[in-house]
């Protein structure tokens, strides 16, 4: 499964600094990325999370079945103010806690690509 830690956020649209509740901590991610629960991670960047879960997906011959989110598909991740985890789905609560107090939704199930 694919989860979104943080929301998309950029300015003009978005007034965003450091501490911003919206943001997912690098120290945050730094301890997803230890814990061994993550297959990959990609920060979110302008395209939003429209063309990176594919991406993160095409890094390893799968394709994406969206779920539903409160989290706009299109909006710009700005400077990075969100990241992507594709991890197992058992794996997700004890991310949860270890990204937290960010935001975490899950955005994105990993399927097999079509030929």
């Amino acid at each position: 499964m694919v989860l979104c830690a943080g929301l998309p956020l950029s300015a003009p649209r978005d007034e965003i600094g450091i501490g911003h509740p919206g943001q997912v901590a690098v120290s945050s991610v730094v301890a997803a990325l230890a814990s061994g629960l993550v297959h990959d991670a990609l920060p979110v960047g302008s395209r939003g999370l429209a063309w990176e879960v594919p991406q993160l997906a095409g890094t390893a011959g799968l394709g994406v079945r969206w779920l539903p989110s409160g989290i706009s598909r299109t909006d710009s991740g700005g400077p990075a103010s969100c990241v992507l985890f594709s991890c197992a789905p058992a794996s997700e609560d004890a991310l949860r806690q270890l990204l937290a107090p960010a935001p975490v939704q899950p955005v994105a199930g990993l399927v097999a690509a079509r030929a």
